[in-house]
């Protein structure tokens, strides 16, 4: 479904497809992928008629999550209820993959993983979200090695913050 108003300004916002909305575009697109990667839900049923599509796609799934209980249906799991927010798994997943593509000496365009402007916003965005700003779930003291790395990379932290909780709508009011 629809994300939020107030995160329409990320980077890459533009090009998702809401599938509720886009079925059929959506339905299109994912029926051409070599890998499905499901992020921050640990089973089918929660993402509705989406979840019943990804089941019945034979390309291999990835699922990263953080929440308790995953169900077994995924190709490869990376489960950590631990973990502050799936932002956190992912920048782990990225920064593995980073390192082991680079051990040898991998020469695919992929195999930079790199940090970004924009993946460390986005990055930063969902660690920030999924903590209330850092007050809950962060106890880690991992994170904050991250959130340096983000702010490293480019991640603004004020502008963020201020784009998630000062920019209400009058709706959001």
């Amino acid at each position: 479904n629809a994300f939020p108003d107030f995160l329409a300004w990320m980077p890459g916002a533009s090009d998702v497809l809401v599938y509720d909305v886009q079925t059929s575009q959506s339905n299109a697109f994912i029926e051409q992928a070599d890998l499905v990667i499901c992020t921050d839900f640990n089973d089918p049923k929660r993402i509705g008629p989406l979840g019943d599509k990804m089941l019945m796609l034979t390309c291999p799934k990835l699922m990263i999550d953080h929440h308790l209980h995953p169900t077994n249906f995924a190709d490869a799991m990376v489960s950590i209820p631990e973990a502050s927010s799936t932002c956190e798994l992912v920048y782990e997943f990225l920064s593995t993959v980073n390192s082991q593509l680079s051990t040898v000496n991998c020469q695919l365009p992929t195999a930079n993983c790199q940090l970004s402007t924009d993946i460390a916003t986005v990055l930063y965005t969902g660690l920030m979200t999924d903590t209330g700003n850092f007050s809950y779930n962060s106890n880690r003291p991992q994170i904050y090695g991250m959130i340096a790395q983000l702010i490293a990379a480019g991640a603004d932290k004020d502008a963020i913050y201020n784009a998630v909780f000062n920019q209400y709508s009058v709706d959001r009011v």
